[in-house]
């Protein structure tokens, strides 16, 4: 860490960076952390080679980076509490379905089946806007069929979600496959771009060849 005040001592970590745009994990609730720590600074990266150069995007995560999932009723009491139009006051009212966050979640979640199981009163989500927007269908109502679209959509995730938390080595051990073929393909898409651009060094015998004839003895 880079101190914000002059001759604070800071933490140093040394880790190795994989670059090429893979993610390195530093664990930090293990890490000796100094007093001038405290004081808001700056990160600076110090390499073990002179003339190095990256570009970095630092994220930090809390409780490992998973968040517990959203249990039914904090889903409704936020959708019950989301805004709307502010000029929908009474259900007579005409209201806007055009960024209306209730109306964005429909469009992005709301199927045909989700009417015909929760709310057969209309056969689409455009029969439902209709209605909103001429007036005489108050908000609660399309919060409460938003709330069952969600949770439908949410049910078989959380079952998924359950089943793997009953193996979290299995679970590591498909994020482990899933990167060991990132670095694959991001291997074989570096080995094109080095190709095109004429700097593979160490796998072009013709770049070789022209380097030994224009600088060779």
């Amino acid at each position: 860490m880079y101190p914000n005040t002059p001759g604070e001592k800071t933490t140093s970590i040394e880790a190795e960076l994989l670059m090429d745009g893979m993610e390195t994990v530093i664990e930090l609730g293990s890490v000796d952390w100094k007093d001038g720590d405290r004081e808001l600074g700056q990160i600076r990266f110090l390499f073990d080679k002179p003339g190095i150069t990256a570009t970095t995007d630092i994220r930090f995560y809390l409780n490992d980076g998973f968040e517990a999932p959203e249990q039914p009723e904090d889903i409704k009491k936020k959708i019950m509490s989301m805004f709307t139009d502010p000029g929908h006051l009474k259900v007579e009212d005409p209201g806007k379905t055009e960024g209306n966050p209730v109306f964005i979640y429909l469009e992005a979640f709301a199927t045909d089946e989700h009417f015909a199981k929760y709310w057969p009163d209309y056969a689409n989500l455009d029969e439902l806007k209709a209605h909103y927007e001429r007036g005489g269908l108050g908000d609660v109502k399309v919060k409460k069929f938003l709330n069952r679209v969600l949770e439908d959509t949410l049910e078989p995730i959380r079952a998924r979600r359950a089943e793997y938390e009953k193996d979290i080595a299995g679970v590591y051990d498909i994020l482990k496959e899933g990167t060991r073929k990132a670095r694959e393909m991001a291997a074989e898409t570096l080995a094109m771009v080095k190709g095109a651009m004429k700097i593979d060094y160490f796998n072009d015998p013709e770049l070789v060849a022209r380097h030994q004839e224009k600088y060779g003895n």
